[in-house]
């Protein structure tokens, strides 16, 4: 039986538990085929996060990265916009509702720190290249990858890539920098203590 992309898409949306189970259970779609400002995303699902697959039939090649990358821009563009209006909407009011209501979008649609996992790129492909998984690790891209037998299809996470260190000598010399950085910051926070408790300034001659 040859396999197109619009079976693989169909079994997802109908077994999103299966399919994305990496996530736990109660995975709902969203939407599937979204029109978005630069393309179509595949496939929208929440499970306390927003899952963007982006489907391929064959082999994942470097261009798919971008691709998706530009899909996860263009959603929290849309929910930032989304944001700016709920909070113009809502202003003055404190109804819990709307409170939560509001939060969850911030959430989801700011680049702060609470949201960094609040958007999940997901690249599913049949295969994946030692470099193209490299580069996905690098951008922050899970890869699922997807086998049929007998009509049923299943979804696994690439393997992860060895772990290679050669202690080069940027490395060596970006650890010295970081060193440095830190007992800085920590001289720092000691004078701000020392200050604060007995209203003195603090010098080598007081440690």
């Amino acid at each position: 039986m040859r396999i197109n992309e619009r079976m693989l898409e169909d079994w997802i949306c109908q077994h999103p538990n299966e399919a994305f189970s990496n996530w736990g259970p109660d995975t709902t779609i969203v939407e599937r085929q979204v029109s978005l400002q630069h393309g179509v995303a595949d496939i929208l699902a929440w499970n306390d996060t927003l899952l963007i697959a982006e489907l391929k039939i064959g082999q994942l090649q470097e261009k798919d990265i971008g691709q998706l990358l530009r899909y996860c821009h263009d959603i929290r563009t849309e929910m930032q916009e989304f944001c700016i209006d709920l909070d113009l909407q809502t202003h003055g009011e404190s109804l819990m509702r709307q409170d939560l209501f509001y939060y969850l979008y911030n959430y989801l649609g700011w680049g702060d720190d609470q949201s960094i996992q609040a958007i999940t790129p997901v690249l599913i492909g049949q295969s994946i290249d030692e470099k193209t998984l490299a580069a996905t690790e690098g951008a922050g891209i899970t890869v699922l990858l997807w086998n049929c037998e007998e009509g049923q299809f299943a979804l696994t996470v690439a393997g992860a890539l060895p772990r290679w260190s050669s202690r080069s000598p940027w490395f060596e010399h970006l650890s010295t920098l970081i060193t440095q950085r830190c007992q800085e910051e920590a001289e720092q926070d000691f004078e701000t203590v020392v200050s604060g408790l007995f209203g003195i300034e603090a010098t080598d001659g007081t440690r």
